[in-house]
């Protein structure tokens, strides 16, 4: 979420340096904006514009982090470093690549239910998550 923010910031400062402030004027009288809709949308939308960009970036960053490491390293940084490797659920094999794009999109699924599917582990007699479970993997720790 940090990281989210600093981009936020990084991306939105420059950009509203940029903004004329003119088109936020308020009428005295009436407190309403003199610019209209249009004029706001207009001068608002190349900061929203680089900021949705900065955002898709960031998400496709995040995705080829995961998959990659999951497919050929076995898991992430932090998985490796607290000991877990993701496996194949059939043989215990590393998950490959689709099977990595897989593992992802389950983890996206389990985010939307405000994260249930990813509480879902402690649940679980195997220890998945919906992720795992959409994916046919599992996580364990080495000796």
């Amino acid at each position: 979420t940090i990281v989210w923010i600093i981009v936020a910031f990084a991306v939105l400062l420059p950009a509203m340096a940029e903004l004329d402030p003119s088109i936020f004027a308020i009428d005295r009288t009436t407190g309403l904006p003199l610019a209209t809709n249009e004029q706001m949308s207009a001068a608002l939308a190349p900061m929203f514009g680089r900021l949705f960009a900065a955002y898709g970036a960031m998400a496709l960053l995040l995705a080829a982090y995961n998959i990659v490491l999951w497919a050929w390293a076995g898991g992430t940084l932090g998985q490796r470093a607290l000991g877990m490797q993701v496996r194949r659920e059939s043989d215990g094999g590393r998950i490959g690549f689709w099977r990595a794009c897989l593992r992802f999109i389950g983890y996206l699924v389990a985010w939307i239910p405000f994260g249930i599917g990813l509480l879902w582990v402690g649940l679980d007699p195997r220890k998945q998550g919906w992720h795992d479970k959409i994916a046919g993997t599992f996580v364990i720790r080495r000796a």
